[in-house]
């Protein structure tokens, strides 16, 4: 499938450096692009619309985009990306968790790896991750439902 930004660079929405923008404040907070994108005011929730019923005509119609979709974002990944843990002390903690069945973020803290306020502020950013794709889906199903003639409430 053709990937939504390259889309939206195609019909002259939104220019090269607008959509790294939007790359890079996705791959801070987690999300959905195209939830990011009308969050920044780049384009509208119409036009996201929009261009994803072309993206999945496209689909249909047999376009693809060879690049793998980018990975979902794990606690202990996001920690070692932001630097805040190591892979050893990831590591160590996972093997902790392994014995003691406790959720990987609070053994990080029992083990000292990192404190509370740590823990919240990266645990917020997966919660706003599921919200965006939340609302992603929300914006889908709408589409979905007006393209095939189903009322919205």
């Amino acid at each position: 499938m053709i990937r939504l930004g390259d889309l939206l660079i195609k019909k002259n929405l939104i220019n090269e450096t607008q959509l790294n923008q939007a790359l890079e404040l996705q791959k801070k907070r987690g999300g959905l692009l195209g939830v990011v994108l009308v969050e920044m005011g780049l384009i509208d929730s119409h036009v996201l619309a929009e261009a994803l019923e072309e993206q999945e005509k496209l689909a249909e119609a047999g376009f693809e985009d060879k690049r793998e979709p980018a990975p979902k974002m794990r606690l202990g990944d996001l920690l070692i990306k932001e630097g805040v843990i190591t892979q050893t002390e990831l590591e160590r903690a996972l093997e902790r968790q392994e014995e003691t069945k406790e959720k990987l973020g609070f053994v990080l803290m029992k083990m000292g790896f990192l404190d509370q306020p740590t823990l919240l502020r990266y645990l917020s950013k997966q919660a706003q991750s599921i919200i965006d794709n939340i609302s992603m889906a929300n914006i889908e199903i709408e589409h979905l439902q007006k393209k095939h003639g189903h009322q919205t409430d």
